[in-house]
């Protein structure tokens, strides 16, 4: 990695010995380094890092300034099997090559960077990251991640998949960002600014400014140039599939969405089974959704109990009998 424009401050204190460090430093980075006061650093200086003993870098310094590289299979080799961003703790030394004398000594910390360019994690959480084109793909094209783990372009029916835009067009086995959060910006789009933007339900991967009709409509982001699209964290949106007369809901497991179906042709069974009840117009259940209401149905029900008669100041042994010819009637519908 490059050093960076602000170097890492060093304070030496000659008379204590004592080294003070402005900051810490990442692991496979190279750090320019400044060390002051300049008195005692006049001439060339060695800027050692170690740990346990260990020589984990060096830094060759002209009067105080040079390169501190932390880019060593040795400093690398100290953060094996710790997590990101783990801070360790080096010993420093200053030494100064003419006079063979220690000008002082102090720690660093030093943070474990998993890879030279950043953590893929990292760049996930920022809102862009790199992926491997499953085919040859146009810069705007949204995508998802196929079972190969690759962005392949995401169809309005796989809309919960949806992961993010391509950035930029490649073709197949290309490695290409996608951004998933956030402003992505594609030249000459041809966006309409202000205007939401939609998957489309007729090209893959394409993006509409009409709402469609139907189900998984999926929201993706608004234009605010013609070059640019603020992309809009919402889940897609689970509307109805067409039914002449939906009065109820059924779960579809292979789409994820509810579908409307007209209600079932009787009541109970298994043609009302696993279905969800919706009201009607008039914000009633509709009758093939509850208990056979007909008159025949009531007369049937009601015929059930003709023989128990009307008990007028009963006994105790006739509200038993009564009990039991009613528990009987309803055991035998």
């Amino acid at each position: 990695m490059p050093p960076y424009t602000a170097p890492l401050a060093v304070t030496v204190d000659e008379a204590a010995k004592t080294l003070t460090f402005g900051g810490p430093i990442g692991l496979r980075e190279s750090a320019t380094v400044a060390v002051t006061p300049a008195t005692p650093v006049t001439g060339d200086t060695l800027l050692t890092i170690t740990r346990l003993g260990t020589v984990l870098a060096e830094a060759e310094l002209t009067d105080g300034a040079g390169t501190l590289d932390l880019n060593t299979a040795e400093a690398i080799a100290v953060f094996s099997g710790l997590p990101a961003r783990h801070v360790l703790t080096a010993d420093a030394h200053l030494w100064h090559s003419h006079e063979n004398r220690l000008l002082g000594t102090g720690v660093i910390r030093i943070v474990n960077n998993p890879d030279a360019a950043g953590s893929a994690l990292r760049v996930a959480a920022a809102g862009r990251l790199n992926m491997t084109l499953a085919a040859a793909l146009d810069a705007g094209t949204a995508v998802k991640r196929d079972s190969s783990g690759n962005a392949a372009a995401c169809a309005a029916a796989d809309a919960h998949l949806l992961l993010g835009i391509l950035a930029e067009s490649g073709n197949p086995a290309d490695s290409c960002p996608v951004v998933t959060a956030g402003i992505v910006t594609v030249a000459a789009w041809g966006l309409t600014p202000g205007a939401c933007y939609y998957l489309s339900t007729g090209s893959t991967g394409a993006l509409t400014a009409t709402a469609p009709a139907g189900y998984n409509v999926r929201p993706v982001g608004i234009a605010i140039d013609a070059a640019t699209l603020a992309l809009i964290p919402q889940p897609t949106v689970q509307t109805l599939a067409d039914s002449t007369d939906p009065h109820t809901l059924a779960w579809d497991p292979t789409y994820r969405r509810l579908i409307a179906q007209a209600a079932a042709a009787s009541s109970a069974g298994a043609a009302s089974a696993g279905l969800i009840p919706c009201l009607d117009a008039d914000g009633k259940l509709d009758t093939t959704m509850m208990p056979d209401m007909t008159a025949a149905a009531l007369a049937a029900h009601a015929a059930l109990f003709a023989d128990i008669e009307a008990l007028s100041d009963p006994t105790i042994g006739e509200l038993v009998a009564a009990h039991n010819a009613i528990l009987a009637a309803l055991k035998g519908a």
